[in-house]
């Protein structure tokens, strides 16, 4: 059975089946970090020998997704009432992005509202033309109501008024944010070209291992997890935090994750935390059109295949913490 690596292996590429991968911070100056990846993770997803130069990068201060102030949502009578995008003339917008997002730090100083998802997917990055490089676009970039980016333009209300915050009337900054700004899912592998460290390399062909989202969602947990334990990440994001002073924060990560999110917040934020599910799993079934499909015992014979079985909605709540006994 593999085990993980020593800190005595720190610069070995691989050992003991694992991939040793640094990881910086924001401040490009500052001491990067090593952090160990299972390498069956990587072969499921590119079959390109220049795998660990393409995780460096991956993992480095260029490929951090800022957090994103996209809204401004107003509160009447307890309840969010109208929403409004920011204006596009503005000159601390965040330029690639799909929506018109300003750098979170722009909203500092009025009240917030701080909408947590759990890490940047492929969507927030573009490749440039050769695929050397990519472009870091913002969070939560996708467009249609079934996409994170979507979800939130279209039904960001209507999540809102079911964790019943219960503001003060007024306007709120809604700002977007990763607790872990790095690219976990690794699809953004596949769409690197080898040239990123060797422009005679051509090991990427059609016969490359194919990608599906439920190699995805497993490589992205077991990623992010890896990432979480790495002290900067959980630091960076705790500062982030506290830097915009949140009236309410709302942690919609996914999964498991979301308790490793809550957990560290929880000591400084359990007056205005609370958890709901991700906008691009279930916001869409909870207020759209789409519903879960009834999940029955199964079909006669000659009937069409029974849809896919769609866990219930989860519900928004305040996060309740334990009392303490004295």
């Amino acid at each position: 059975m593999s085990t993980s690596p020593t800190s005595n292996d720190i610069h070995a590429r691989t050992v003991n089946s694992y991939v040793a991968i640094p990881v910086e911070q924001r401040d490009p100056n500052a001491c990067a970090a090593t952090v160990w990846i299972r390498d069956a993770e990587l072969v499921r997803l590119t079959a390109a020998a220049d795998r660990h130069v393409k995780l460096a990068y991956l993992f480095s201060s260029q490929c951090i997704v800022p957090d994103a102030w996209r809204y401004t949502v107003t509160a009447r009578d307890g309840k969010m009432v109208a929403q409004k995008r920011l204006r596009s003339t503005r000159t601390d917008l965040l330029p690639n992005s799909n929506y018109v997002d300003v750098h979170a730090r722009s909203a500092v100083g009025q009240p917030i509202i701080l909408l947590l998802l759990e890490s940047p997917g492929d969507k927030e990055f573009e490749p440039v033309p050769d695929g050397s490089a990519l472009l870091v676009k913002g969070p939560a970039q996708g467009k249609g109501p079934g996409k994170t980016g979507g979800a939130i333009k279209k039904y960001v209300l209507e999540a809102l008024n079911e964790a019943m915050l219960g503001l003060p009337d007024g306007e709120y900054a809604l700002v977007i944010a990763n607790p872990i700004p790095y690219h976990c899912n690794l699809k953004l592998l596949a769409s690197l070209t080898p040239q990123l460290a060797n422009p005679d390399d051509n090991t990427m062909t059609a016969d490359s291992p194919r990608v599906t989202g439920k190699t995805l969602n497993g490589v992205r947990d077991y990623v992010w997890q890896t990432l979480w334990r790495v002290s900067f990440v959980v630091q960076d994001f705790l500062e982030r935090c506290t830097q915009y002073a949140p009236v309410a924060i709302i942690n919609c990560c996914t999964g498991a994750l979301q308790a490793h999110v809550s957990a560290a917040l929880i000591p400084t934020f359990s007056e205005v935390l609370f958890e709901g599910p991700h906008p691009s799993t279930q916001w869409n079934i909870k207020y759209g059109r789409r519903k879960p499909a009834k999940t029955g015992s199964g079909t006669q014979a000659g009937a069409a295949s029974p849809r896919r079985r769609v866990t219930p909605p989860a519900a928004f709540a305040k996060v309740e913490t334990p009392s303490t006994t004295r």
